[in-house]
This record gives structure tokens, C-alpha cells and sequence, in this order.
């Protein structure tokens, strides 16, 4: 059957059917509710376009197995807490691929359920978060790029077992938050020109276990990392130019809290400021030289051929020869940085 209205369509569907929408009626000026299991495709996402006119969510997923894909989303929003968005999924399982979100007012997407797949979409031009997860698990985020928007990818609270993976954000102020959220894998991620690239937070002390390793971060104008919470692993991360806003406040990795692993990240034009302990902090290289790491420590001579930064912490009569062969300050302004120190 033919239909101009999308929602007739959806209304007269049963599970497991597939609506095919062509772009020669496009822009539809609709606000969907999908709550069949089905699979909603447009023919093309540059001209299949679903105009919410700032009327509330563009779409709504209310059942499971739910498949949305080659579509542009526009104009959602509306005012009052919370602020609706493009898409909102409140059902598991759904399967968001391949289109193009934007202007939708404070979110791009918001999520209350478990085990989506969100990958390949570009989600950019919101107020605040492109992607806005609350109690959401499972789900799996990788091949998005978001730019043009205040936030990038907010894990809101109790956001656990999540992959985000290959994501691109730029030109944005926060690009990744996990919030009080646990064991979550943030990898491969490319992130640059924005004021803040990963932020691991807790208030309750639950943002625990979470993986942050093998992510691409440069020109971030305040931090690349942020970590306020402890119990989690920073490996293998490649920060540039990080920290040049806030010199000596901010820089490429910064940890608040203790009891984290930080281990074989390389930074360039960019430093470590350490503000808790204790800490595992290994094999990390500033400047292409080795950061030196001291903590409770008494009475040492540091003797290394070359440091791209010294950090001392909760240590004392510590001796640091042949200075000459530290490198050039970082972005910190300082050769040396030391904390807790007697």
C-alpha cells in the first residue's frame, strides 16, 4: 500500500514488517511513534527528512526490534524538563543506522533503554547532547561523528556495560561524559577542537571499572582526560595540545581521585597533573620522553638520561640531577610538578 503520512503506515504495520519511505513527498512533517517491531527506512538520508516542527520528539521507539535508518531528523524539541529531542528510545533492542540528526533542540538523542546499536549517524547542531543516555546498558555506539553541539556523548547515570568506539566529535565543548556510570568501554575514539575530550565523574562514587584506551585526543583547549573517580584504567591514549587554555591549571590527563591505572599514553605539547593518591602510573611517554613518576617515596636520587615531566607525590628529600636533560616544558609551564610533597 501507498501512504502520505509515514504514521499511517506504521499504524497499519505488523512486527517484523519492513516500511520503505521514498523522498518524493519529503520533508514529512511528522511526530512518530514506532511501537511495532518493525524496520522504518528511507531512500535516501540527504532527502528523506522527517520535520518534527519543534512539536516534541521527531520520533518515539516504543517497542523492541525496532530498525530506523537512511532518514535526515530535523526540528525536534520543545520546552520545559526534560527537553525533548530528535529520537527518543524507550524500548530494547533498537537499531539506529546510517542517518542525519540535527537541529532537534537540546538533544540529538535520548535513550532510557538497553542493548541499541547507534552507528553511522552524524548528529551535530543541538543546544546541548548529541547522544543523551539515562539507565541505558548494553548498547553499543561506534561510527558516529557529532560536532556543532555543546555536549557530544553524555552516560547520564547507572549507564553500564556500554561500547563507544570510533566515534569522531569535534567542534564541540564536552565531547564524552560517564557520569556515575560503570564498566563502560570508551576506545578508538577521535576527538579534537573541543574544551573537554573524556570526563569519567562520580558523586556516589560509582563510576568504577570504566576502559578508556587506544582514543586520539588533540587541541582540546581545557583537558583531554578528566578523571574524578577512581577504580579505572587510562591506557594507550594519544593526547596533543591539550591544556593550552588553562596552562598549569588543565593539561592532557588530569586525575582527581585515586586509585586509577594510567599506563602507556603518549603526550605531545601537552602534561599530567596529578591531584590524589595513590595511583598506578606507568609507562607513559611526554614530549617522546619518559614521564617520571615518584610516590611515596624518602631519600632518592633521580638519575634518568631525560624526563619529559617529573611528578612527585607524598615524598620526601627527593634529589632530581642532571636537570639538563629534562625537555621542554609542556603546556604546564614547568619542568618538574609536585604534589603532597614534604
Amino acid at each position: 500500500n501507498n501512504y502520505t503520512k509515514i504514521q499511517n503506515a506504521i499504524n497499519d504495520a505488523e512486527d517484523g514488517d519492513t516500511i520503505f519511505v521514498y523522498d518524493e513527498s519529503s520533508p514529512y512533517y511528522e511526530n512518530l511513534i514506532i511501537d511495532k517491531s518493525i524496520k522504518l527506512i528511507g531512500e535516501n538520508k540527504e532527502t528523506t527528512i522527517i520535520d518534527g516542527r519543534k512539536k516534541g520528539y521527531v520520533i518515539q521507539i516504543k517497542a523492541e526490534n525496532v530498525t530506523l535508518s537512511n532518514f535526515k531528523i530535523r526540528n525536534g524539541g520543545l520546552g520545559g524538563f526534560p527537553e525533548k529531542g530528535g529520537i527518543g528510545i524507550f524500548s530494547d533492542n533498537a537499531k539506529i543506522l546510517n542517518n542525519i540528526i540535527t537541529n532537534n533542540g537540546f538533544y540529538g538523542m535520548q535513550i532510557y533503554s538497553d542493548n541499541n546499536l547507534i552507528e553511522g549517524n552524524k548528529i551535530y547542531s543541538h543546544n546541548w547532547w548529541s547522544l543523551f543516555l539515562d539507565k541505558s546498558s548494553g548498547n553499543i555506539i561506534r561510527n558516529n561523528t557529532m560536532r556543532s553541539s555543546k555536549g557530544g556523548l553524555y552516560l547520564m547515570s547507572s549507564c553500564n556495560n556500554n561500547l563507544i568506539e570510533n566515534n569522531v566529535m569535534r567542534g564541540i565543548e564536552h565531547a564524552i561524559n560517564v557520569y556515575d556510570s560503570n564498566e563502560n568501554n570508551v576506545i578508538r575514539n577521535k576527538i579534537f577542537d573541543v574544551s573537554d575530550g573524556i570526563i569519567v565523574s562520580s558523586v556516589f562514587s560509582n563510576a568504577v571499572n570504566n576502559y578508556i584506551a587506544y582514543n586520539n585526543l588533540s587541541d582540546c583547549c581545557r583537558c583531554g582526560i578528566i578523571v574524578e573517580a577512581s577504580h579505572n584504567i587510562i591506557e594507550r591514549n594519544f593526547l596533543s595540545n591539550c591544556g593550552y587554555c588553562s596552562p598549569g591549571f588543565y593539561g592532557g590527563l588530569v586525575i582527581y581521585s585515586p586509585d586509577n591505572a594510567i599506563a602507556n599514553n603518549t603526550f605531545l605539547k601537552s602534561g599530567f597533573i596529578v591531584h590524589s593518591y595513590p595511583n598506578k602510573i606507568l609507562n607513559n611517554i611526554v614530549n617522546g620522553k619518559p614521564l617520571i613518576y615518584i610516590e611515596d617515596e624518602e631519600g632518592r636520587e633521580i638519575e634518568e638520561e631525560g624526563a619529559g615531566q617529573i611528578i612527585i607525590v607524598n615524598s620526601s628529600h627527593i634529589e632530581i640531577l642532571s636537570l639538563i636533560h629534562i625537555s621542554e616544558p609542556t603546556r604546564l609551564g614547568m619542568i618538574s610538578y609536585a604534589v603532597f610533597c614534604l
